[in-house]
């Protein structure tokens, strides 16, 4: 075990260097940026409050939010504490605890640290929960900043080492993608709203067409002794104006891959499953209010605000699971067409990001093409998408 950890750790390092290096070249952003985002305004501390939501993960209702204290040491160093409140439909609350040191590089080759905590950095934390023996130790690599007055959010991947003491003392490995995206405060903030808000949200950049890449869901791995947990997703959209304004036309393309395996020789049980998922969302997007935006001199011509989406749904799924005695099974083919409609709220931020909340109400009929059996379905999916603008 201690040769599996040694190895991982180089790893991680490896891994975390080679990121941070990406990052610092691509995320060179220019003065107007800085200014927009406050980087030149002085920040001791701050508190935050994020990931305030509802999801449901294996057809359990789970609700949870993220509070965060962070305090600046000296220039280029903070440390970072969150509890984490989690509350399952089926089980009682828990909280889980971190700690995180961080030091703050600048994107300007050369530079100096932000004299706040905005800027990228190299984390290195340990978390834990009050409901199992559960401890994890990762290395983070992350980019974090104000938005506006009291927006904030945080992107970064981690590489970490858990062990569950309880369950067997050998290490589970992870390593995934993930935003905090919410509320900050710090007193004394003194930030100029009506004089960057346009700077941060390019509410004047003429845009008739644009091509994203989502950066949340991009790939994660987990895997022990006993465990093999891994997927990726690559969700890609084009949008174009069809009409002037206020009109356009989304086209979602989105492939996905996960296998998960499980291995207990002590109580000699096998299951392994595998799915393979291709879809295309066309989606005519109504802006609304965007012509008297425009009228107003609030808005250019641009992809900017509310929508509300009428949408068209074709699903291809290829799934197998394996027998108990681990013998992979064929794949199970199905077809699932249908329409609905959406409302949200999209936008882009500085130079090449861009954020999407919305909330997907969809009616389909799924085919299964092996048995010929058919399924209709309504489904209602919350769905947050932060990624990069090519």
């Amino acid at each position: 075990m201690k040769k599996s950890l040694l190895i991982f750790s180089f790893f991680c390092l490896a891994f975390t260097s080679s990121i941070y290096g990406q990052l610092q070249d691509s995320l060179q952003i220019e003065y107007s940026d800085e200014f927009a985002l406050g980087n030149e305004i002085p920040v001791d501390f701050q508190i935050t409050v994020t990931n305030l939501g509802f999801s449901e993960i294996l057809d359990t209702e789970l609700l949870s939010a993220r509070f965060g204290f962070e305090k600046k040491i000296k220039d280029r160093f903070s440390l970072y504490v969150e509890t984490e409140a989690i509350k399952l439909s089926d089980g009682i609350p828990s909280l889980k605890f971190t700690i995180e040191p961080r030091m703050f590089f600048s994107l300007k080759k050369g530079g100096y640290a932000n004299p706040n905590l905005n800027g990228l950095y190299l984390g290195f934390g340990l978390s834990n929960s009050n409901l199992e023996d559960f401890l994890t130790t990762y290395l983070r690599v992350g980019y974090q900043s104000r938005l506006l007055k009291y927006g904030y959010f945080d992107w970064g991947i981690n590489a970490g080492i858990g062990n569950d003491f309880d369950f067997a003392p050998n290490p589970v490995y992870i390593i995934g993608p993930t935003l905090k995206f919410g509320l900050a405060y710090s007193p004394d903030y003194e930030f100029n709203f009506e004089n960057r808000k346009c700077d941060i949200l390019k509410c004047y950049d003429e845009i008739n067409y644009w091509l994203r890449m989502d950066l949340l869901s991009l790939f994660n791995f987990t895997s022990s002794t006993y465990f093999i947990n891994w997927g990726s997703n690559l969700d890609i959209d084009f949008e174009h104006k069809i009409a002037k304004p206020n009109i356009t036309l989304n086209h979602d393309f989105e492939i996905s891959y996960s296998y998960s395996k499980f291995d207990a020789e002590l109580i000699d049980f096998y299951m392994s499953s595998e799915s393979i998922r291709f879809s295309y969302i066309p989606e005519v997007r109504v802006l609304l209010g965007k012509r008297k935006s425009i009228a107003k001199g609030k808005s250019a011509n641009n992809m900017n605000g509310v929508f509300l989406g009428f949408a068209g749904a074709l699903f291809y799924k290829l799934e197998r699971e394996s027998n108990i005695s681990g013998q992979q099974l064929d794949f199970n083919k199905s077809v699932e067409l249908g329409g609905g409609m959406t409302l949200g709220f999209q936008g882009k931020l500085l130079k090449n990001f861009f954020y999407e909340i919305k909330t997907v109400g969809l009616l389909t009929v799924e085919q299964d093409l092996d048995a010929n059996d058919l399924d209709l379905r309504i489904t209602f999916i919350p769905d947050l998408n932060f990624g990069y603008i090519f």
